[in-house]
């Protein structure tokens, strides 16, 4: 494992870095693998449910999209504070508009 701790220097928070992904399930580990230019080693061996990839053709089609996606979450017994979202354009792309999320409290009019 290598592992870097450092102090930044804007609010004295503590960065954590380390190439072991102990948070991601195996598949979707596996799809960030295989699609971004990142590398790490994948350390939690729970299965996941599996990754889905939901197109979209303008940026602004994306918050009902991820709306539908986290309905279909809750139906399935998940609770708000076990979903996350995940915006990538600006890694994979550093000079991308700003994700359409990045002012949004809520998506979708789920309570």
């Amino acid at each position: 494992m290598c592992a870097t701790s450092q102090r930044s220097t804007s609010g004295g928070f503590v960065t954590y870095r380390t190439r072991t992904n102990y948070r991601s399930p195996e598949s979707i580990a596996r799809f960030i693998l295989r699609t971004m230019d990142v590398k790490f080693e994948c350390a939690n061996d729970l299965p996941g449910l599996g990754v889905g990839v939901t197109p979209y053709e303008k940026p602004e089609d994306q918050p009902g999209r991820v709306a539908n996606i986290i309905t279909g979450l809750l139906e399935r017994g998940f609770t708000h504070d076990q979903i996350v979202i995940l915006t990538t354009g600006h890694v994979v792309s550093p000079d991308s508009a700003p994700s359409v999320f990045r002012e949004r409290e809520r998506v979708g009019t789920t309570p």
